[in-house]
């Protein structure tokens, strides 16, 4: 998700009374390294536009 972005997890459905969640917090500066060795991989494009359940 895009660091600006609200945001809240939540159960997939109403039966459940609970779910699990990885959070994963990833500096802008890494992610910019990380393009600069693989810039096929284009991380900051592909989080800003794939976001959600």
């Amino acid at each position: 998700m895009d660091s600006n972005l609200i945001h809240m997890t939540k159960s997939t459905s109403e039966e459940d009374e609970g779910h699990n969640r990885i959070i994963l917090y990833v500096s802008r500066k890494k992610m910019e390294e990380m393009e600069s060795k693989f810039p096929k991989l284009n991380l900051v494009r592909f989080f800003r536009e794939n976001y959600g359940v």
